[in-house]
């Protein structure tokens, strides 16, 4: 019998770090669960994925949203930011704390710098 698993999102902050922090904390054929951790004044920089959608949950701070459009959206804790395929997405965190959003996607959606 498999027993639902538990991860404490706090175990995987880190401190110290200069830039934004990419901490993979699950991952199996079908899903790949990711923490990003992204210091004040730092970035998680512009993307898209080519062939699946990503899906962020923001839990802590506030970032803008990269969007491709320059569109100045502020994403905050508890909310939810879809891109499906092709779509440009990445943050930038203007504030004095940490965004931390974690985002959860195929691991073989595909990676492309914008």
């Amino acid at each position: 019998m498999n027993t639902p698993q538990i991860l404490s999102i706090g175990n995987y902050l880190q401190t110290g770090a200069a830039d934004a922090v990419r901490t993979v904390i699950y991952h199996n054929e079908e899903r790949e669960l990711v923490l990003w951790q992204i210091l004040p004044q730092a970035r998680l920089p512009a993307h898209r994925h080519l062939t699946g959608t990503d899906i962020w949950v923001v839990l802590q701070g506030e970032a803008e949203l990269t969007d491709g459009e320059d569109s100045g959206r502020i994403i905050r804790c508890g909310d939810c930011v879809v891109s499906t395929p092709q779509t440009v997405h990445g943050a930038v965190n203007r504030g004095q704390t940490d965004c931390v959003l974690v985002s959860t996607a195929s691991p073989d959606i595909g990676y492309e710098a914008v």
